[in-house]
């Protein structure tokens, strides 16, 4: 579709004559499109903070190149973090100095930032293009049993250490519950979790997006079934492109530097306490969603169903692959990694009793730390301004204690 062709169709959807700020909106949607770019590296954002950024590869076995952010300090203790869902390791710089990854950085720790297949500039196959449905074919079941692996491999080969720290926010947390099901070979090379808004089981989740979204589980694996794996539309560059308009359009003008209209979408969807936006985020997230990730957190969300299933991909299909026609759970009892959990109150993804599961099938728990504040949701992990005191210091302060006591 031409430059031109676009504009008159946006022009015609969005229509004339509404001011905003003194500017026609049309004129602001279409000179936002106009300026739609490609996600930028996080590398870009260590290093206008003033930390030295390296940026590396590794292939997975079914040949995704999935990028590592790092924010090096050789021989010191390692610790890799697992980026959230429509996001990418910008969303662990997003709170300026403050942020985790810069925290980590200032403690004494070589900090590496990954992203997963799909997501950031995880975005290159081998064989594959992101315009291939092929390339979008993958759940949350790969990115525990061959991303999570791939980069642990890559990150202990490059700094020489025989074990690491692992910690992920949300679907990072997801998939190392995977890795744990199902990989014991990584039990000596991963020494301890620590993990925030941990969500495995949403059974008792306070989500109305997923009730929303739980009963058409069946339509959406039926579409996937006839057309075939695709990412979610607009997680790539129209979410972002969005953001882009609306926090240039709405930015509060006695705060430039945050935007408020996804502070309330953020509060809205994820139970948020105290978010901030950075406008420059329109830079680097969303960046990307497979359909079937997406599909395999509402199927989690089944109230009649409080394990943590395998990615139900019908009864047929399931037979092929599980030997049986609905899939099997994740056996989190398979691992004794030493674990550590972060939540917060008003975490719509991680009620009590989601907890609790987790509590009762993970064999080495050493703490459950809920964050000391009455509003603290999904997102508040990483775009809360106050986490740096409510949680990272804790989290920072439990890694350097199980450190000590390994010695």
């Amino acid at each position: 579709m031409s430059r031109n062709l676009l504009t008159q169709l946006i022009l015609v959807i969005v229509g004339n004559g509404v001011v905003v700020n003194g500017q026609n909106f049309a004129d602001l949607f279409v000179s936002a499109a106009m300026r739609v770019e490609e996600v930028r590296p996080t590398t870009d954002l260590i290093n206008k903070y003033g930390y030295p950024a390296e940026a590396h590869h590794t292939v997975t076995e079914d040949g995704y190149i999935l990028r590592i952010d790092r924010i090096p300090r050789p021989q010191a203790p390692v610790v890799l973090v697992g980026n959230p869902l429509f996001c990418n390791s910008a969303c662990f710089v997003g709170l300026q100095n403050e942020s985790l990854a810069f925290k980590l950085y200032n403690e004494g720790y070589d900090v590496w930032l990954g992203n997963f297949r799909g997501s950031g500039l995880s975005k290159n196959h081998t064989n594959y293009t992101i315009l291939d449905r092929q390339f979008w074919n993958y759940s949350l079941h790969e990115h525990g049993v061959i991303d999570i692996p791939a980069m642990v491999d890559y990150v202990l080969a490059a700094t020489g250490k025989p074990s690491l720290l692992y910690s992920g926010h949300s679907m990072g947390a997801t998939s190392w519950f995977i890795t744990a099901a199902l990989r014991p070979d990584y039990e000596q090379r991963i020494s301890a979790v620590f993990l925030m808004g941990p969500v495995a089981s949403l059974a008792h989740h306070r989500s109305p997006m997923l009730d929303v979204l739980h009963p058409f589980e069946n339509v959406t694996l039926d579409f996937e079934t006839a057309f075939g794996p695709h990412m979610l539309p607009g997680s790539n560059s129209l979410l972002r492109f969005l953001g882009g308009l609306f926090c240039r359009t709405f930015v509060p003008p006695e705060d430039p530097s945050h935007c408020l209209a996804f502070a309330i979408l953020g509060e809205l969807t994820a139970g948020g306490g105290n978010l901030v936006y950075p406008a420059y985020f329109q830079y680097y997230v969303p960046s990307g969603v497979s359909m079937l990730e997406l599909l395999h957190y509402i199927q989690q969300a089944n109230r009649n169903w409080p394990g943590f299933r395998q990615f139900n991909h019908g009864a047929a299909k399931n037979r092929q692959l599980y030997g049986q026609s609905v899939p099997p759970d994740y056996s989190l009892s398979n691992t004794s990694v030493p674990a550590y959990l972060y939540t917060g109150r008003t975490d719509i993804y991680v009620s009590p009793e989601d907890l609790a599961f987790l509590t009762t099938s993970l064999k080495d728990v050493k703490k459950v730390y809920q964050v000391p504040e009455n509003t603290f949701g999904h997102l508040d992990y990483v775009l809360n301004p106050k986490a740096p005191i409510l949680l990272y210091d804790t989290m920072i302060a439990d890694m350097a204690s199980f450190l000590e006591n390994q010695e």
